[in-house]
């Protein structure tokens, strides 16, 4: 069993930058991964840079394991099926899986998180409340079966890369636990 960080939020002295789900800066990633290693973790989850060309992505990935560290897994996300966000999504994931070939990583996560269609109703927060819009609760079934055929999609172009794409439990998403 391979033990990955999923790094999520975190503010890096002396840093006061709190960006969500990013690395460290460069600069402090140097005191930062020797932690991550020291605390018995193999690798680390990484957000996709989807700006990234395959040569900055293979040097992120030696930096990485420069510190005795792997690209474990590439965090992709968003609601594959969604007629305004789905798009975006859907490019996302793809451009996860290329990042997860060329840095090393065998796996690609989704959370199928959608936005919320009414900013300022139930649920909106997606914290403490009994509803949390975009969930399985409101899904119809053409939700499922559009985030389906999306994941068969990308699932069998991961395959051919040898990655494997997880999708995780998440509120405000069809894959949840309500």
């Amino acid at each position: 069993m391979k033990l990955c960080y999923a790094l999520r939020r975190g503010v890096f002295y002396p840093s006061p930058k709190d960006v969500f789900g990013e690395m460290p800066p460069r600069e402090e990633r140097r005191r930062y991964l020797p932690l991550v290693k020291a605390v018995g973790f193999e690798g680390v989850e990484v957000g996709v840079d989807e700006a990234a060309e395959e040569t900055q992505a293979k040097d992120f990935a030696d930096e990485i394991h420069s510190h005795g560290l792997n690209v474990i897994c590439v965090r992709a996300g968003g609601a594959l099926a969604h007629p305004l966000a789905g798009e975006r999504a859907r490019r996302r994931l793809d451009r996860a899986i290329q990042y997860a070939a060329w840095t090393g990583a065998s796996v690609v996560n989704t959370a199928m998180v959608s936005p919320a269609t009414d900013p300022h109703g139930r649920g909106a927060e997606r914290r403490g409340e009994q509803i949390s819009q975009g969930a399985s609760r409101t899904a119809t079934e053409s939700d499922f079966v559009g985030h389906a055929k999306y994941l068969r999609e990308a699932g069998e172009r991961a395959a051919q890369a040898g990655i494997n794409i997880s999708i995780e439990v998440h509120q405000g998403s069809i894959a949840d636990n309500s």
